[in-house]
């Protein structure tokens, strides 16, 4: 006969129930990322223009769409290069009456050229400037001199201002 072996000792209950939820998480943390790196996100979207040509609406899509991406803060130790400094559309979108027409205004104060002004319906949470290809470092400058812009992103299809940078005053800014 031969002699019995030792078996190893069971992991306490509540250690392996614990280790079993860590294990879990992680799984389902690696398929979030997993999903993340296969499907890329669509961040256009169509817009809806409203019938005066001074209104103007963000697509529905918007108003749940994820947060555009924070551009890095402009530091001393890299100070920002002053880049051409195209165009500004500003839109009010707050209940604020004259919004964009007195950001238009501070903004013309430090050197910007505003091509116009005009409202744009729909809900966006901050202050955001969208730019075209080509003047990402035109929004950096931008925000850079005006911290109240809190996000920036690209333009989406159909946004008003072609060809300028995109200003989109919420209740954020200064009134």
């Amino acid at each position: 006969m031969s002699p019995a072996r030792a078996r190893p000792p069971d992991l306490h209950p509540a250690l392996r129930s614990a280790l079993g939820g860590v294990f879990a998480v992680t799984l389902v943390a690696l398929g979030i990322v997993g999903l993340q790196l296969l499907v890329p996100a669509d961040r256009s979207s169509p817009a809806a223009v409203d019938d005066p040509p001074s209104a103007f609406t963000l697509p529905p899509e918007s108003t749940n769409a994820p947060a555009p991406a924070t551009l890095p803060p402009v530091t001393a130790t890299h100070p920002a290069t002053v880049a051409a400094r195209p165009p500004l559309t500003v839109l009010n979108n707050s209940k604020v009456t004259g919004l964009a027409k007195k950001a238009a205004a501070d903004f013309a104060a430090a050197g910007w050229t505003v091509a116009g002004t005009g409202n744009l319906s729909g809900r966006l949470a901050v202050t955001t400037v969208y730019y075209p290809p080509g003047m990402l470092a035109a929004a950096v400058e931008l925000r850079h001199r005006f911290p109240v812009i809190k996000d920036s992103a690209a333009r989406y299809a159909g946004l008003p201002g072609e060809g300028t940078l995109t200003v989109v005053v919420t209740r954020d800014y200064p009134h």
